[in-house]
């Protein structure tokens, strides 16, 4: 065959495969639409605009939500596609919003900004992604900003109160930088940096809509889905979404920790799921509770075992919350030291953990137990707890 001949004969098969696939006869175009974008806009045109639009109008928000093609998809996106997904952030929701309402109402922010958590994390406070965190995916920056402590053991940006009072003290500086609540929207999602960029680009307008088009495209599609996700939340019954019920308490309590202690003495004196208690502490990284006598921390209980905790709290911060980490679990009892008497002891130059065991006549293991200290060595100034009575000085 002619080398003319071959190529005349290649260039026909290409014309003749690019008609078959703008004709939808190509099969790959067809397994396209059998699987894909046929079958969902089948689904989702069964929706007329106007109801969407008059759903979202009814709203009482102070972030008035508007209406395009971009919230037309995320409302279906999660009241079509991703119904599972919904029906597990509504149950989550009945759990997380009361606090975050109370919270925001605290600081006058419209409660319809609850939704940010949804869109953020999926109201999980373990999240985290690429220097963000927490059910808020706060940066680390931003976080110490607004006042949560950030190290190797505590990451209060996991902390469902702590993280959502810093959230709502943020939210109020944006709006006092541009009092628009679709404005905010943008700044918490591209940061006031790139706002300022959009706005300076647009003329200086300050017009949500004008400014739109020079937002990045991550924000241009931020503020949609937020609108998509409000609109589910408010409507999920008439598109029959059944919310998953959660395993949360249903409501929970603020005790005041100020001595270490480590989360399975908690869960082991209450008897709560451990599992349980490390998800609405989960600010704790390591599952311990770093308290001393210079600071103290929040741990959230269920609320009917807070009467509990007040009567065991001497017996779990007497048990060594090092015997916790190595996984073993002492038994706590309201009767423990209830006879004892307990005294401090500040430890001076040049005096060693051997010496002030003998000096009170206490075991020295009970000693490093009672003050969580695995090694010899002690710092001077450290305050100890001793528990006097406790004659066994059998070291």
């Amino acid at each position: 065959m002619k080398k003319s001949s071959f190529i005349l004969i290649l260039i026909l098969f290409s014309v003749f495969n690019c008609l078959a696939i703008s004709s939808g006869n190509h099969p790959a175009k067809n397994k396209s639409k059998a699987t894909g974008s046929r079958h969902y806009k089948n689904v989702t045109s069964q929706t007329p605009d106007s109801v969407y639009i008059s759903r979202l109008e009814a709203l009482p928000f102070d972030c008035k939500p508007f209406y395009n093609s971009k919230v037309r998809k995320s409302i279906e996106l999660y009241t079509v596609r991703s119904k599972s997904t919904m029906a597990r952030a509504i149950g989550l929701s009945e759990f997380y919003f009361p606090m975050i309402e109370a919270i925001f109402k605290s600081y006058d922010v419209p409660l319809e900004l609850k939704y940010i958590a949804v869109l953020e994390s999926g109201l999980n406070p373990k999240a985290a992604n690429k220097g963000v965190s927490g059910m808020w995916q706060f940066t680390k920056g931003t976080g110490q900003k607004f006042g949560l402590t950030v190290n190797s053991q505590v990451d209060e940006r996991r902390d469902i109160i702590e993280s959502t009072v810093a959230v709502a003290k943020y939210l109020k500086v944006l709006n006092g930088m541009y009092n628009n609540w679709h404005m905010v929207l943008a700044a918490y999602n591209c940061g006031y940096g790139r706002l300022n960029s959009a706005i300076r680009r647009a003329g200086g307008s300050h017009d949500f809509k004008k400014l739109y088009p020079y937002l990045p495209a991550y924000t241009q599609h931020f503020v949609p889905t937020f609108i998509g996700i409000a609109y589910a939340f408010n409507y999920y019954k008439e598109h029959g979404i059944k919310p998953v019920a959660h395993n949360f308490p249903s409501t929970i309590d603020t005790v005041s920790v100020s001595k270490h202690m480590h989360l399975q003495q908690v869960a082991s004196a209450l008897n709560i799921d451990i599992r349980t208690l490390r998800t609405i502490n989960a600010q704790y990284l390591k599952d311990v509770i770093p308290a001393n006598e210079g600071r103290t921390y929040n741990l959230y209980i269920p609320s009917d075992q807070k009467v509990n905790f007040m009567g065991l709290r001497d017996s779990m911060l007497f048990s060594s919350a090092a015997a916790y980490s190595s996984k073993q679990a002492p038994s706590l009892s309201l009767a423990t030291h209830s006879s004892e008497k307990v005294t401090t002891h500040k430890v001076r130059p040049g005096e060693t953990l051997s010496g002030i065991a003998k000096h009170y006549k206490v075991s020295l293991t009970k000693l490093r137990e009672w003050n969580s200290i695995s090694g010899s060595r002690i710092k001077t100034g450290r305050v100890l707890t001793v528990y006097l009575g406790q004659n066994d000085a059998k070291n």
